[in-house]
């Protein structure tokens, strides 16, 4: 189809990015990979032009943790604008460039749809964020629970220091010191010198 054909069905030509982050590197490779080739079965768009970008290691400022990170981009069509907005919402691409139409002429009603397709889809959105903070909170409540458990066992008879928990539970000493100080506020752990000991743990014959 001719780019004149597609703008007189009201079809959106535009540019965009996607990025993914994350580790291990395989798990980076397909997702990206796995995120275009669902964006071609897509009826709504249709993809002309893809580059992908070399896959590369790089490092979180405040924990120093390693992780890979690429981007893909993507020209495409979309079937209309209320197609785009879907788009934007189901990728999360990082930037969006419109090349056709130069103008865009909306009726009354096609606004109005067009507000309510953003309007349930920011719902939806919501709906999403709430899930997966709740999720998170369980994750992390599980995770902390888990972590006291193996301290416990660790520091039951004996006292261990920060660098002793952290090269057995494999938590760097930084992200474990907060998790010990409000231990030892709780009452749960002993701090004697550098070494931390279970409160009420049996003395050691």
């Amino acid at each position: 189809m001719q780019d004149s054909e597609r703008l007189e069905k009201g079809q959106v030509h535009f540019r965009t990015i996607i990025e993914v982050a994350g580790r291990p590197q395989e798990y980076v490779e397909n997702t990206i990979k796995g995120y275009v080739d669902k964006i071609k079965k897509e009826s709504k768009t249709d993809v002309i032009k893809e580059d992908f970008a070399e896959i590369k290691k790089q490092k979180e400022e405040k924990t120093q943790e390693e992780f890979w990170h690429t981007f893909v981009e993507l020209e495409l069509w979309s079937k209309n604008l209320p197609s785009l907005i879907d788009f934007c919402f189901d990728y999360m691409p990082s930037s969006i460039e419109v090349i056709e139409p130069k103008e865009l002429h909306l009726k009354e009603r096609e606004i109005s749809g067009l507000l309510n397709d953003l309007q349930g889809n920011l719902h939806r959105m919501n709906m999403m964020v709430k899930e997966i903070s709740t999720e998170n909170l369980n994750l992390k409540r599980n995770a902390n629970n888990l972590l006291w458990n193996i301290v416990a066992v660790l520091t039951f008879k004996e006292g261990k220091t920060i660098e002793q928990l952290s090269k057995i539970t494999g938590f760097m000493p930084d992200n474990l010191q907060n998790f010990l100080d409000k231990l030892v506020k709780e009452e749960k752990l002993i701090k004697k010198g550098d070494k931390y000991l279970l409160k009420n743990a049996p003395k050691s014959e």
